[in-house]
């Protein structure tokens, strides 16, 4: 498959051909139609981030993810092949990224269906930044004894 990827740090990201990957126990295989970049992309490619996370090279970047189930892992619950979904790769390393044709994620956190109403472009776009807002409003709640709601 397709995918950018890096193959040292810091380096310049590249458009290569990489393994599919498969679903292991409790994973969800992706068909990436949307991704998205963030400020970890741009750290990764050039190496700041090797100092808290393990980098596995060839090294897929991408967090942010949306598109279709094509296969689930061993015990995968919660979803069918062809729900359209979106999220952000949760892995305990960096290399298995959403920057590619296909993605596995587990199927118990870090990814949902997309809602009604909202493009696969957009839901593409939606991972890190949406998780930060509700970290954010979650933090600000607690700073103000209330719920977190602005």
């Amino acid at each position: 498959m397709r995918a950018v990827t890096l193959e040292s740090v810091p380096s310049t990201p590249a458009v290569t051909e990489v393994d599919t990957p498969r679903p292991t126990a409790g994973e969800l295989l992706v068909k990436v139609a949307a991704a998205s970049l963030n400020g970890i992309d741009i750290a990764t490619a050039a190496g700041y981030t090797q100092a808290f996370m393990e980098n596995r090279f060839p090294l897929v970047l991408g967090q942010d993810f949306a598109g279709v189930v094509e296969a689930l892992g061993e015990g995968a619950e919660g979803f069918a092949v062809g729900d359209a979904v979106f999220g952000v790769v949760m892995k305990p390393f960096l290399g298995a990224g959403s920057l590619a044709e296909y993605v596995t994620v587990p199927a118990g956190h870090g990814v949902a269906r997309i809602p009604a109403g909202v493009t696969t472009g957009d839901a593409g776009a939606l991972g890190v930044a949406a998780a930060t807002a509700l970290v954010f409003q979650d933090a600000m709640g607690r700073a103000h004894g209330d719920s977190g709601q602005i």
